[in-house]
C-alpha cells in the first residue's frame, strides 16, 4: 500500500510567473494579426503580468508562439474558460494556457516494481533515496569524473536537505519515508551540491552528488549504485546529453510514477519554486517545461529523476519540481558541467575492490596475559583467531573505516574499535584487553524458627534473603535456603 508523501519535500510546488518559449502551431506560417516578434511580446508580457495575474484563475504569464508562428502572450490558468482575460495587450494577442493549480500531485497506484523498496546493491537508478532528514526522492543517474570517481546524482533538496547537510553526511536507499534507515541502508556520502539561493537571485540547478563506494554483499564487494533503471524502465542513459527543444519527446523513470512519456512543451522558463518552510521560494531561470503525453509526467517523490530523450536515452534535464499538468527540470548541461561529471553509460572505468589487513593482540585485562582462541571480527564479516601469544591477523578487509570487536569464552565482548584500513597495508596495534566474566558462587543457609514465648517450633514460616532466595520451615521449624 502506498503512503501519501509529505508535499514539503517529495514534490515541490511551482508557483506564479513563467517566462518561457512554447510552441503553438507551425512556425512556418505567416504571423497572424496580433502576433509579433519575441522582444515585443516579452515587453508586453512583463508590462501586464501584474494586471493579468490579478484576474481570478490566472496564476502566471509566459511568451509562446501563436497559430501563425509569431509570438503571443500566454495567460497561465487553473482551468479553461477563465473570464476577464483580455484578447490583447499593447496590440499583442493574449492566449489562455491551462496549467491547473500548481502543487504536489497525487500518487498513482502500485505496479510490478516496488520502487520504494530496499534494493539489493548495486541499487538501480530511478528508485527511492534521500538524506535521512528528508522524506524521499529519486536517484537520477550514476556519473563519473575525470579521475574515474563514481557518484550518484539527484537534487540538492533530496541529498543535501536544502543546503542543510554538510559534505560527508550519509545518504540512504530507500528514503526515510520508505522505511530506509542508517546504517544498514547507507549507499554513499554527500560529496558536493549547488547551494539554492532563497534571496530572490537567480538559480539554474537544484542538484547534488554523493560519492558511491563499494559495499559488502553475499557475493563479495559490489558498487552501491548501478547505472540502469529496473527492468520495467528505459535502461541505461546515454553519456551524450542533448539540449531540450520544444516538441522533443522525452521520458523519465522515478520513484513514484515509474516510467512516463512526455514532450518538451517550453524552454527558457523562469519559475518561482516553493520549497516550503523555513526557506520559502527560490527563483529558477533557463528551465525546461515537460508535459505528459498520457496524464501527469511526474508526481511527489519523483524529484531527482533523469529526463532523457525517447530516441537514444540522451540526458535532457534533471527533474526537480512540478504541478498537476507540468514538470520542471534543470537543463542537464548546466548540471553536469557544475560537477565536472559524465553520465555513466557503462564506459566508466570499473573500480577494483580494494582491501587491507588488521593485526593486534588480545590479552586478559587483569594480568595482561595472552588469550588464545579469541575471535576478532569486523562489522563487514572478516575475522581472525588469536594464536597462543594472543596475536591475530585479519585479511581481505575492505578499505575505509572498519568497526572491530574481540570475543573469547569466559570474557566479556570488547567495545567496538573503529580503525582506518588502507589498500594493501596492515593496520597494526589494534589491541584488546578483555575483562573476565565473574562466575557467581553460591552457598546455603539453614536454621530453625521458634515461638519466642515457649521455644516451640513454627511450621510453615518463610525465611528469605535480600537477594530473593527463600525457604519454608518444616514441622520441626527447620529450614534450608539454597
Amino acid at each position: 500500500m502506498f503512503k501519501q508523501p509529505f508535499r514539503r519535500y517529495l514534490s515541490l510546488a511551482l508557483v506564479l510567473a513563467l517566462v518561457l518559449t512554447a510552441s503553438f502551431g507551425s512556425s512556418g506560417q505567416a504571423a497572424a494579426a496580433g502576433e509579433t516578434d519575441l522582444g515585443r511580446a516579452i515587453a508586453a508580457q512583463e508590462a501586464h503580468t501584474d494586471a493579468l495575474m490579478a484576474i481570478d484563475g490566472v496564476i502566471g504569464t509566459a511568451v509562446g508562439r501563436g497559430a501563425g508562428g509569431g509570438h503571443v502572450v500566454l495567460a497561465l490558468t487553473t482551468a479553461a474558460g477563465i473570464s476577464g482575460i483580455p484578447g490583447a495587450v499593447d496590440g499583442v494577442i493574449v492566449r489562455p494556457y491551462v496549467t491547473g493549480e500548481i502543487f504536489a500531485q497525487p500518487k498513482p497506484g502500485s505496479d510490478e516494481v516496488d520502487r520504494t523498496a530496499r534494493f539489493d546493491r548495486p541499487v538501480p537508478i530511478g528508485v527511492s533515496t534521500g538524506h535521512p532528514d528528508i522524506t524521499a526522492g529519486t536517484i537520477g543517474a550514476r556519473v563519473f569524473d575525470s579521475n574515474g570517481n563514481l557518484y550518484a546524482l539527484s537534487n540538492n533538496h533530496i541529498y543535501a536537505n536544502q543546503n542543510a547537510a554538510p559534505p560527508g553526511d550519509a545518504v540512504i536507499q530507500p528514503g526515510t519515508f520508505d522505511d530506509g534507515e542508517l546504517p544498514e541502508d547507507d549507499i554513499g556520502t554527500l560529496w558536493d551540491f549547488e547551494p539554492i539561493k532563497f534571496d530572490g537571485s537567480d538559480n539554474t540547478i537544484d542538484a547534488a552528488i554523493i560519492a558511491v563506494g563499494m559495499v559488502d554483499e553475499d557475493d563479495g564487494p559490489v558498487l552501491a549504485v548501478g547505472n540502469a533503471t529496473p527492468h520495467d524502465g528505459y535502461g541505461t542513459p546515454s553519456s551524450t546529453p542533448m539540449t531540450a527543444a520544444v516538441g522533443m519527446s522525452v521520458m523519465k523513470y522515478g520513484r513514484t510514477t515509474g516510467q512516463t512519456d512526455g514532450k518538451v512543451d517550453a524552454i527558457n522558463a523562469t519559475v518561482n519554486v516553493n520549497y516550503g518552510s523555513p526557506n520559502g521560494t527560490a527563483l529558477f531561470v533557463g528551465q525546461v517545461i515537460i508535459k505528459g503525453k498520457k496524464g501527469s509526467f511526474s508526481a511527489g517523490g519523483d524529484s531527482g529523476s533523469f529526463i532523457v530523450s525517447s530516441d537514444g536515452n540522451h540526458p535532457v534535464a534533471l527533474l526537480f519540481a512540478g504541478s498537476t499538468t507540468i514538470t520542471v527540470g534543470n537543463p542537464i548541461d548546466a548540471v553536469l558541467s557544475r560537477f565536472g561529471v559524465t553520465v555513466d553509460d557503462g564506459s566508466a572505468p570499473a573500480p577494483s575492490p580494494e582491501f587491507g589487513s588488521i593485526s593486534g593482540s588480545v590479552t586478559d585485562n587483569s594480568d595482561a596475559s595472552a588469550i588464545a582462541g579469541a575471535t576478532v571480527s569486523t562489522a563487514t564479516g572478516q575475522s581472525g583467531v588469536t594464536a597462543v601469544d594472543g596475536s591475530y591477523l585479519i585479511t581481505d578487509v575492505p578499505v575505509g573505516s572498519a568497526d572491530v570487536t574481540a570475543a573469547a569464552t569466559g570474557f566479556e565482548t570488547s567495545s567496538v574499535q573503529t580503525v582506518t584500513v588502507n589498500k594493501d597495508s596492515i593496520t597494526s596495534n589494534v589491541d584488546f584487553a578483555l575483562i573476565a566474566v565473574v562466575t557467581a558462587e553460591f552457598g546455603s543457609i539453614s536454621g530453625i524458627v521458634t515461638d519466642n514465648s515457649d521455644a516451640s517450633a513454627i511450621a510453615g514460616a518463610t525465611v528469605s534473603t535480600a537477594t530473593g532466595q527463600s525457604g519454608v520451615t518444616a514441622a520441626d521449624g527447620s529450614y534450608l535456603i539454597t
